[in-house]
């Protein structure tokens, strides 16, 4: 009498079945996943124009006026090391009554405008 050899492993449908599945969950979850990086990213931003901010408010309490456009180099560049390279700074003095005091540009995704009472503006 002959013995039946048992092959064990899987069978190529299973392993295409598997695979399939674990694409399908892939192209699910991946999404929502890029959500959490981009809700960072916009809350680093939120951060450091805070700090931007306290920055300015300091010069302004220990001067009495916010800096000018020579002193806004200065005032910045101090905060250049702290801030990521791809960000900008477009500062503006504020005396149209706008209350604007600078915008920051963290990415082509992230600009936050800063006003003089120190309130954020996601735009």
């Amino acid at each position: 009498m002959k013995k039946k050899s048992v092959k064990k492993g899987f069978t190529l449908i299973e392993l295409i079945v598997v695979i399939a599945i674990l694409g399908i969950l892939a192209a699910v979850l991946l999404p929502k996943f890029s959500g959490f990086t981009d809700d960072a990213r916009k809350k680093s931003a939120m951060s450091e124009a805070k700090n931007v901010y306290t920055a300015m408010s300091a010069y302004y309490a220990e001067k009495g006026v916010y800096p000018t456009e020579t002193d806004k180099a200065t005032t910045l560049s101090n905060l250049s090391d702290k801030l990521r390279t791809n960000t900008t700074i477009a500062s503006t003095v504020p005396t149209d009554g706008s209350g604007l005091l600078f915008t920051y540009k963290f990415s082509d995704k992230i600009t936050i405008k800063v006003t003089e009472n120190g309130t954020l503006k996601d735009s």
